[in-house]
């Protein structure tokens, strides 16, 4: 008996450690099939991978027995204690056959069960649970996925290093970490027909693979998956018939010259080392319409660069899975630069900077439409008159007629009479049907280069069921909100109620909402692949101190809260209807940087509704721009608007279409000239200086021109050297709000005497004399010295702001 206790134990402790190993790994799951004759096997992520706020793919393969199917594939997994999503799409399967399915779900930092079944007339005919485990990313991993048929020759895509940005630090830290890369396997198989299924790589490369095997939908896909903001590396040389087959549509509008052998000096020059040896290998020298040369020997591209809407294509003329340059020693450090270089900011990005901009996206998206609020001075008036009826005048009357008995009768008709009343003069202001808000931001580089991002919000104002369908040519994608979420929460027998149901069908998707509560919040990612936009006129100088020129609207829409961000002011310009022309001069307001403008609203006391709507739809436009911090190099200037009516697709809800109130907020590049008639003239705050070295405790954030702590530094201003300077002048000024001017100790290069000469910086502006003694190729050199003499209350010390005066030589 002892000996038989002793098995049980062993048995179940081997179980136990089994489970354990195979729940979470990627590997196949089956199902127990309610009728015996269904068999469901589940595998997840890609090998396994998964990161956490992404899709991730569910690979599903169903064996049928002896029936035929026509019904549903679901996935099911918990939202709330109380709710759960499923996700499904129309499942058609013979008897005695086998297919196999691939859904997107989102994975948030929750359950890590899921449920997946199959139904046919609301009955289930077989399920299974799944635990999805081991595989998850870290933050600073990067999934790459690799299409080749030779996986092990594109194995060193495993652990590179890229270049990333942490945006949980300061600004007085430097943000730069370093990501590491984890490459999977990809096969025709485990690429979805909908581009969600990728959406947890961040990288694919595709090199020595035949692409004509995969569909159009997987093709559909992928480019999708681009365009959302990701990275496709195609590589080349002798093999490019193969990889480059699907490519025939203009997605990659090329000419091919054929394939050339040649000496790549370029490659150590890109990494800037010779010390490894030069390759000579095939290449293919191919031209790509309206891409960037990264790379080339001579006049044959080596490596280009194709933008595609939010995402990057990097095709190499080199195949990068063969001799020699699978063999180089600098492979490695040549593949990091190339994608460290020319990734997307937002896949470089780790970190909680999202969160704020969530924040004011669901501000956005969560009001009630301003037409439909009733006028709080009518319904004041209304009020009086009903006080002063049903109250004194009521009562005179009654006295004057003796009957002030009846008053027990004349109030509560008088009330009812008043509440019908206004029920029918406040039915305009009711809302009585699901709407929808939108809000859209376009950034315009050119008419060749429009890039916009929509988001749109489904409100109803009772308990509703609703069915949501995408507009034609528009991808709509739920937004998770991670506050409805909560950790550990299983599927359990309390799951009862359908929150929501994500039905896919190719690459078109549909919504059900079951229950939903009243002004309950529903958010979408509003992706519309065409936006058409006329370009916005301007001609603006900087002349006698100001900013001059006009804008025209040439656009199909009033534009809204004008304004012009430059490198060395904001100017906030006020409304410009559709045809008008705004002279510039005309400034409303003038700010130092965005920091300035966006600090304004916030301490504003008096600051409205509409005015935090302002404010969060400018932080949303800033962050996507990039520009908070301007650098050294950032010299654009956009002149910013917003517009009422620009989005023209409705989305349906319950076949009908939705009533939209829209904020499309747009930011049009342009150019500011500082050269008139020879004279050249460059505002203060134009020209950033670049950090030479630095010496101290403390920090020096180089965007905003902060020095944090006690710090020296050495700092160079670079001017063009085609300009001849009369005038120089430096302004110690508090270039942030948050920080104080300069009260260190303030040097400038003589060239002529090759020493630091010591500036008196107490005054308003610190002219210097003869400029000539300072300027050199182009070049001013200050030296900044005790940050902190008397700076005692944390506040970060500015750099003073240099402007100059002089002619085109």
């Amino acid at each position: 008996m002892k000996y038989r206790g002793n098995k049980k134990v062993i048995l179940f402790i081997c179980a136990f450690i089994f489970l354990l190993i195979c729940g979470g790994n990627g590997k196949a799951v089956s199902a127990e099939p309610v009728d015996g004759d269904i068999e469901i096997t589940v595998e997840y992520g890609f090998d396994g991978r998964y990161k956490i706020g992404n899709n991730i793919p569910i690979f599903i393969e169903v064996k049928n027995g002896n029936k035929d199917i026509e019904g549903e594939l679901q996935i099911k997994f918990p939202t709330t204690q109380n709710q759960y999503n499923i996700y499904s799409q129309a499942i058609n399967l013979p008897k005695e056959s086998k297919k196999n399915f691939i859904i997107a779900i989102p994975f948030m930092d929750i359950s890590n069960e899921i449920e997946v079944l199959i139904e046919q007339n609301n009955k289930p005919l077989g399920s299974t649970k799944v635990r999805i485990e081991n595989g998850r990313l870290l933050q600073n991993q990067k999934l790459v996925g690799v299409l080749s048929e030779d996986f092990s020759s594109l194995s060193y895509f495993n652990n590179i290093k890229i270049e990333g940005n942490d945006s949980n630090k300061g600004v007085s830290n430097s943000n730069i970490i370093e990501l590491d890369t984890v490459a999977v396997k990809l096969t025709k198989d485990n690429i979805g027909e909908n581009y969600k299924a990728l959406d947890a790589l961040d990288i694919l490369v595709i090199d020595n693979f035949d692409t004509s095997v995969l569909s159009k939908n997987q093709y559909e896909a992928i480019k999708e998956w681009v365009e959302s903001g990701k990275v496709l590396v195609v590589g080349t040389g002798s093999n490019y018939s193969k990889t480059l087959s699907l490519f025939k549509d203009g997605f990659i509008n090329a000419e091919i010259v054929g394939t050339e052998t040649k000496r790549l000096n370029s490659l150590n020059e890109y990494i800037d080392d010779d010390s490894t040896g030069t390759l000579n290998g095939e290449i293919l020298n191919i031209n790509i319409k309206d891409s960037e040369v990264l790379l080339k020997e001579g006049n044959t591209p080596i490596v280009s660069k194709l933008n595609k809407k939010d995402g990057v294509i990097i095709l190499s003329g080199i195949d990068l899975g063969i001799e020699p340059f699978i063999g180089w020693s600098s492979r490695d450090v040549f593949i990091s630069k190339l994608i460290s270089s020319n990734m997307p900011n937002v896949l470089k990005e780790v970190g909680s900077e999202g969160r704020q901009n969530n924040y004011n996206l669901n501000n956005i998206l969560n009001t009630v439409p301003k037409e439909k609020l009733p006028n709080i001075r009518n319904v004041s008036i209304l009020f009086v008159v009903y006080i002063m009826i049903i109250g004194p005048l009521g009562y005179f009357v009654l006295k004057k007629f003796n009957k002030r008995d009846y008053i027990w009768v004349t109030v509560p008709v008088m009330a009812l009479a008043f509440s019908l009343f206004i029920y029918v003069i406040g039915s305009t202001t009711r809302i009585n049907k699901p709407f929808s808000n939108l809000f859209s931001i376009t950034i315009m580089e050119d008419k060749d280069d429009i890039d916009t991002k929509v988001y749109s919000s489904i409100i109803s104002p009772s308990k509703n069921n609703l069915y949501v369908e995408e507009p034609e040519g528009v991808d709509l994608e739920f937004i998770n909100d991670p506050n409805e979420y909560n950790r550990n929460t299983g599927l359990k027998e309390e799951n009862k109620k359908l929150n929501l149901k994500v039905i896919y069908d190719g690459n078109k998707t549909y919504f059900e909402f079951q229950d939903m509560k009243p002004f309950k919040l529903n958010s979408f990612n509003f992706n519309k692949k065409d936006v058409a936009l006329n370009e916005l006129k301007s001609n603006l100088k900087f002349k006698e101190g100001k900013l001059q020129g006009e804008i025209v609207n040439t656009l199909d829409t009033d534009l809204e809260s004008l304004y012009i961000i430059s490198p060395f002011s904001i100017y906030e310009l006020g409304d410009l209807k559709k045809g008008d022309t705004l002279d510039v001069k005309n400034v409303i307001k003038e700010y130092k940087n965005i920091d300035d403008l966006t600090r304004s609203f916030h301490m504003n006391p008096n600051a409205t509704n509409n005015d935090r709507n302002k404010i969060s739809q400018l932080e949303i436009l800033f962050e996507r721009m990039n520009i908070y911090g301007q650098n050294e190099n950032d010299q654009n200037t956009y002149i910013i608007g917003s517009s009422k009516d620009m989005i023209k697709d409705k989305i349906k809800v319950n076949g009908n279409e939705l009533v939209t109130y829209q904020n499309n907020i747009i930011a049009f590049k342009s150019n500011i000239s500082f050269i008139e008639d020879g004279s050249v003239e460059y505002p203060y705050g134009l020209l950033k200086p670049s950090l030479d070295n630095k010496l101290g405790q403390g920090d020096y954030d180089e965007g905003r021109g902060a020095i944090y702590g006690n710090m020296s530094l050495n700092l160079t201003y670079k001017i063009k050297e085609d300009i001849n300077i009369d005038i120089i002048r430096f302004k110690n000024t508090e270039s942030l709000d948050y920080s104080s001017s300069f009260n260190g100790n303030f040097y400038i290069l003589n060239i002529d005497e090759d020493k630091y000469e010591k500036m008196d910086i107490s005054g308003a502006d610190i002219n210097i004399e003869n400029p000539s003694r300072y300027v050199k190729n182009g070049q001013i050199k200050v030296r900044l010295e005790n940050s902190e003499n008397k700076n005692s209350d944390g506040r970060p010390s500015s750099v003073p702001l240099m402007s100059i005066k002089g002619g085109v030589k």
